[in-house]
This record gives structure tokens, sequence and C-alpha cells, in this order.
């Protein structure tokens, strides 16, 4: 009886040793199959954030070459050596970019070291016919990789050349090449017959994507690099298993939707997952214990319990992980937990902000020490309706000034679908900020005289004519009478001084807002004339003012156009204050007409 209790126990020792055996290799299996796709999914994912992330570098790219044809078309015909200087001194602050400007003929108005060996005709067809952004297919020249961008300079609605960005390809690697992933992986850009529009650091073969490829194994038919060419060819996403130097890697690609390019995104599997092996040693030593424990059926459920628990709690760690690397830069990190409304901030919260992470994690006094109770509503309206938030405003600091900063965060939600938690960054803006806000002032103001340049007083006539079209508004065009002989007489100097102390005198009208049409023709435009304003009454000051003013003998000539009288839309108001303009110079100089009055009479 005894011996034949010990047989079944033994029997039954081993059944259970086999079963766990089995169990265990099932297990390996199975979670090797759930980790593998789990990985798939979110390494396509990535794809999206990654083209996002491609499409937003070019259009902020397309920006900075906006501003530069912007910029140029101001200088135009005036001054181009002032934005040749402004770009070369671009040029040299920034090795890797290298931007020029370009006439009808393809000569290039700035020094640069790269050969422009452009099919300029093509360019300049695009451009001509597009009015957009044209972008060049990867080159090597002068042992190096790079890609041209080009802006039409638009002048009087006509192409007068372009502007050019030369971007080099370890440039583009730079940024591209980790912004995904950081430290195990990277992200490319390659075109259909494998050439590199951006690399990654380290990479052997840099001009062929393809030809690097070769050089791994796969150990997966089904994801090899047969089927990626396949699949690049056909304009279709997909995944790749390949392994290097006995290491296995996982690669994604999917077309971006500009010319031919693909995004590749590539990751070490083994950082990808690192709890993998983990995971895997634990579930060897509770087999072997499961061995010997005749209850191992109750640890197996026990243990079972324990990885639900775990896999949801790595659900939400991986979506954490996902929403860092998308986001991945130099900030305050926040992270509110939905279901305990606890704030977890990072420490440089209380250097920005002078509140310790302490008090900090009451996210009632968090918020109304640093934001108004109006941007706190912006925030709420925004996660409610889309789920994150981005949002550029003002903050208390620790001085308690207010201070640009821009907030950026996504809810993470649970396997269940309901927030788990809000994690995001802020961002210090206010330098940026500032300088944007200085460059556009700097624009859109004529350097010389201080008033509005002409593509910005244009703006505001035409805003104010469509917003106040029931309105009467007034358009003074204003010329300086014997200005060349000023010029020819006394110097450009002089004439530059005249030019500025007009200005001068326009900008203390603050009934209107003055610009300059260039040369020496000014505009006042004056809102609202019917609210007490005498239009005559101003252009007689403005005479006289100008006659005690100038110490050389130069005037003024004064036409107007009244809007709502003798002009009903913008060309002829624009029309009408010319022809007043010229029939006050035909008068003598020195005078006013406005259009529509007897042209006998004036001031």
């Amino acid at each position: 009886m005894k011996k034949f209790f010990q047989l079944m126990l033994m029997i039954a020792m081993i059944a259970a040793c086999a079963y766990v055996s089995v169990s265990f290799v099932w297990f390996q299996h199975g979670l090797s199959d759930t980790l593998f796709e789990e990985n798939k999914d979110r390494l396509l994912k990535t794809n999206e954030q990654s083209i996002h992330f491609v499409k937003q570098t070019l259009q902020d790219f397309e920006s900075q070459l906006q501003l530069i044809a912007d910029f140029s078309t101001l200088y135009h015909e005036n001054d181009r050596e002032a934005v040749v200087m402004m770009l070369e001194e671009m040029n040299a602050k920034n090795k890797a970019i290298d931007y020029a400007l370009f006439d009808l003929d393809g000569v290039v108005y700035t020094t640069t070291e790269v050969q422009l060996d452009m099919d300029w005709e093509k360019v300049l067809s695009y451009l001509e016919e597009k009015r957009g952004l044209y972008i060049s297919e990867a080159r090597h020249l002068q042992n190096r990789d790079e890609i041209v961008l080009a802006l039409p300079v638009i002048v009087d609605g006509k192409v007068q050349g372009g502007v050019l960005g030369v971007y080099q390809s370890d440039y583009l690697t730079s940024i591209f090449s980790e912004a995904f992933y950081s430290g195990i992986g990277a992200t490319l850009i390659v075109q259909k017959d494998g050439a590199l529009v951006s690399g990654y650091q380290g990479m052997a073969v840099r001009s062929d994507f393809f030809k690097e490829m070769q050089k791994f194994t796969y150990p997966n038919k089904a994801y090899d690099q047969n089927t990626m060419k396949t699949d690049i060819k056909q304009n279709k996403s997909g995944f790749v298993v390949f392994e290097k130097d006995q290491t296995r890697h996982y690669l994604s690609y999917a077309p971006i939707g500009i010319k031919d390019w693909i995004v590749v995104n590539i990751v070490n599997a083994e950082a990808l997952s690192p709890h993998y092996f983990q995971i895997m040693e634990r579930s060897i030593l509770l087999s072997v214990s499961y061995a010997f424990i005749f209850l191992g059926i109750l640890c197996m459920l026990f243990y079972i319990v324990r990885k639900m628990k775990k896999a949801e709690e790595e659900h939400v760690s991986a979506r954490r992980f996902e929403m860092l690397a998308s986001l991945q830069k130099s900030a305050i990190i926040f992270e509110y937990d939905c279901k305990r409304h606890y704030l977890h901030v990072s420490d440089n919260y209380e250097y920005c902000f002078g509140i310790s992470s302490t008090i900090a994690k009451d996210i009632h006094e968090a918020l109304k020490t640093i934001v108004d109770l109006e941007n706190i509503q912006r925030m709420k309206e925004q996660i409610q309706k889309e789920g994150r938030i981005q949002l550029q405003l003002q903050l208390w600091d620790r001085e308690h000034c207010a201070h640009w900063f821009e907030v950026e965060g996504g809810i993470i939600y649970d396997q269940r679908k309901q927030p788990a938690s809000l994690i995001g960054f802020i961002y210090d803006i206010h330098s940026s900020y500032i300088e944007k806000e200085r460059l556009q002032i700097q624009v859109n103001t004529d350097q010389l005289t201080h008033t509005f340049a002409k593509a910005e007083i244009m703006r505001q006539i035409e805003d104010t004519l469509i917003n106040f079209s029931a309105s009467k508004h007034a358009l003074l065009f204003i010329d300086l009478d014997n200005f060349k002989q000023v010029n020819d007489t006394f110097g450009h100097i002089a004439g530059d001084e005249v030019l500025a102390n007009l200005g001068n005198v326009l900008n203390e009208e603050l009934e209107g807002i003055a610009g300059r049409f260039g040369g020496d023709e000014f505009v006042l435009f004056i809102k609202n004339i019917e609210e007490g304003i005498d239009v005559k009454d101003l252009a007689s000051r403005l005479l006289k003012k100008v006659e005690g003013l100038m110490a050389y003998p130069i005037g003024i000539s004064i036409g107007v156009s009244i809007y709502g009288e003798d002009a009903h839309n913008l060309d002829e108001l624009l029309l009408h204050a010319d022809q007043a303009l010229y029939a006050s110079k035909h008068k003598g100089k020195g005078v006013c007409i406005v259009y529509g009055e007897d042209k006998s009479s004036h001031i």
C-alpha cells in the first residue's frame, strides 16, 4: 500500500512536472507571441507620429524660408544687399544649412560652399506653377548628402526668383534619428530607390538603405527585406524583423505622402520590451517550484492574477513611454493621476514657479497660483474636447511676473478605456515668443521712418474696409516736393533725415495710422471720420507742421479720397487719392486736394 502510494505520488509528481513543463513552454511561446504583436502594433503606430514629426519639421523649414522670402520682397528693388548680408550671417551660425537667393536666370545672391548645380528651369517652372515649396531629390555632392528646398519670391504677383535652403543629410539625421525611442532606435527617411534623405548615426552604407539592409539576417520570412521592398513599391506600410550582431531589431515603414519618401523606424527589440527577460526568469523559478509543490495549480492561479494586474500596469506604463517619447523636450514634466487626484511634478517646477512639489500635489493650489481662471477654463475645454492639451499662455513665474509658456500633454487611458492619468510638459518659450513678436514688428515696420511698411498698412486698410464698411474713412496720399533736389544738392543723408522727420510727423497724428509706400510717398489712413475728425483741418496742420519743421527747401503735397463718398472699395480709394495727389502737384505743390471737390479749391 505504501509503495502504491509512493508510486502514485511519483506518477503524480512526474505528471505535475510534465504538465508544468508543457505549460511553461506554452506560456513562453504565448508570451513571446503576445509581446511580439504588441511591439509590432506599437511600432506601426509610431509611424504616424514619425510622419507627423517629419511634416511638422518641413513646415518649420518652409516657415523659415517664407520669412526670408517675405523679408526679401521688402528690399527686392532697393537694397538686396541687406538680404544677402542677413543670409550670410545665418549661414555662418549654422554650418549645416545654406540659405541663398536666386533670380530667374539661376544667379545665386549669397556666398555658399555648396555647388548649386540645380536644374533651374525645372525649379522655376515648379515655383511658377505651384507657388509653393519645391523639394529636391536626395543629392550627393562634394562628399556629402543633402536635399534642397526652395520657395518663390513673389513681387506684384509675379515670381521674381526664389529663396533656397540647402540642408545637409547629417543635419536631418540629427533631427530625425532620435526623434522617437531615443537611445534604443532611430527614425530614417528613405526614397523608393533606396537613397537616404536622412540616416542614423554610425550607418555604414550612407547612400543606399537597401544595401545596408542586405547585411542583416531575417529570422521570419513573413517579415523580411523582400516583403519590405514590395510594400514600398506599392506605397504600403509594413513591419520587418532582423538580427544584427545577434541582437534582434524591429523595423516599421510607411509612406510619408511627400514626394516618394518613406519613414522608417528601427528599434532594439530587447530595449523595447525591457521586462521580457525578467518575466521569463521569474517564470522559470515558478515552474521549478511547481514541480515540488503539490498545490502548483493554486500557485499558477495566483501567478495569473498577478500577471493580469501587472499587464494592466505595463499597458499604462507603455502608453506613458510612448507619450514621453513623442513629446521629448527639455521641460517641466507633470502627471495628474485622474483616479487618486494627485499631481506629480518634476523638481524644476519649484525653481520656475517658486512652489514646492509638496504644495503642488494639491492641483487646485498649484493652478490658482500660476494661472488665471480664464486660461484654466481654456485648458479644461480643450482636454474635454480633444483628449489632450496644447496651449501657449502666460503663467506667473517665481517672481510673480507674466512669462510665456507652452503647455502640452495628453490623457493616458487604461485597458477599460477610462482616463488613468494626464501627462505632459510645460515649456519655457518666453524668449522665442518675444523674439517672434519682435521680428514680426520689424518686418511690418519701415526701419527708416518707423511707419508701417506698405504690405502692413495695406492689410490694415483692407481689414478696416471689410469690418467697418458702413463707416466713412479717409486716405491721404502724401508726397514730398523737391525731394530729388534735396538728395542731389545735400546728399542722401539729408534725404534720409527728411524722410525720418516726415515719418515722425505722421506718427504724431494719433487720429490715423501712417505707412510708407516707397521712396518719398506716404499714406495716412484715418478711420471713422464722421466722429468729429476734420480731414481738411488735419491736412492743413500737416502742411504747416512740415513747412516749419524741415531744414531744407522742401514741402509736401496731399491728395485725399473719402471711402463712403467718392470711393466704395479699396481700389477706388487708392486710385482717387492718387489722382487727387496728382492734381495737387499740378496746382503748384504744397497744397491738399480732396477728390471730387472743385479742383480749383485747395488748402
